[in-house]
């Protein structure tokens, strides 16, 4: 009996050690590209370090190569790469609107692991090579900075938006907080195990209190099954005065399908 005892705690602790130590397979599905990738013809790569790993960030190619007067930095969910938003973007008939098509460490060609630490420090490190190539500050290129990410895109965008000052943020099926989705996928032991605590009723709480001028729009799937749409309008609410966050439900969408359902609602933004 007490074998089998020492059996079942042994396999318990190996469980929550493979949770602590290996949750970031959980979260991040980094995807490569290859050569021949469709679209890397049509973008700038702009490469940097950040934290000495190898990064690139993407610009659509554009006629003007004067500085652009709105930049959208674009943050994909943790299965998709930078150049999934391309076709999206080229739709926007907007010269001085460009886009920033950010790509985490250990997707595409770059260096390193993701982690909520090294995709801001990878965001941080961009700010100069953006600077080099518009020639203007980074507080200039803040100022005219906006952003938009896709679930854990989401997140990276509503954090950075809340350390520069941004004030137009696009949250697609963005969830309440990392240790609600670990309760709700696996349970709620693993809560305590968790190190990779993205928490956007904080980063929404934050913004609404900062005093600026803010607009944040959700869009949230009714048939998204892996982040329920009650997560999107439970951010929403946040907001009490009900004019600074606006929140559609889009019939039909799932998580995977609803940057293509919303597809023409962000072109529609994007061109303002």
């Amino acid at each position: 009996m007490k074998a089998v005892i020492f059996t079942l705690l042994g396999l318990a602790l190996l469980f929550f050690a493979a949770i602590y130590f290996c949750q970031a397979r959980f979260i991040y599905f980094p995807r490569k590209y290859h050569s021949s990738m469709e679209g890397l013809g049509r973008v700038e790569a702009v490469p940097f370090r950040a934290n000495g790993k190898k990064q690139f960030l993407y610009l659509p190619k554009r006629d003007s190569r004067e500085p652009p007067e709105t930049i959208w930095w674009l943050f994909g969910g943790n299965g998709s790469v930078a150049l999934d938003w391309l076709g999206l973007v080229e739709a926007v008939d907007q010269p001085r609107t460009t886009f920033v098509l950010f790509d985490y460490p250990g997707y595409g060609y770059n260096e390193g692991k993701p982690g909520p630490d090294s995709i801001a420090e990878s965001i941080e490190a961009a700010l100069p090579a953006l600077e080099t190539r518009w020639k203007i500050t980074e507080q200039e290129i803040l100022q005219r900075s906006r952003t938009t990410g896709h679930s854990l895109g989401g997140a990276v965008a509503l954090d950075f938006a809340n350390r520069h000052g941004l004030s137009h943020v696009i949250a697609i099926s963005p969830f309440t907080t990392m240790a609600a989705m670990a309760r709700q996928q696996m349970g709620p032991a693993v809560v305590p195990l968790l190190r990779h605590r993205y928490d956007n009723e904080k980063s929404i709480d934050a913004l609404l209190q900062s005093g600026r001028d803010i607009e944040i729009t959700i869009f949230h799937g009714d048939a998204d099954s892996l982040i329920p749409s009650a997560m999107g309008r439970s951010l929403a609410d946040r907001d009490e005065s009900g004019k600074r966050i606006q929140f559609h439900s889009v019939p039909g969408a799932g998580h995977n399908d609803i940057v293509g359902a919303i597809g023409s609602d962000l072109v529609k933004v994007w061109s303002r």
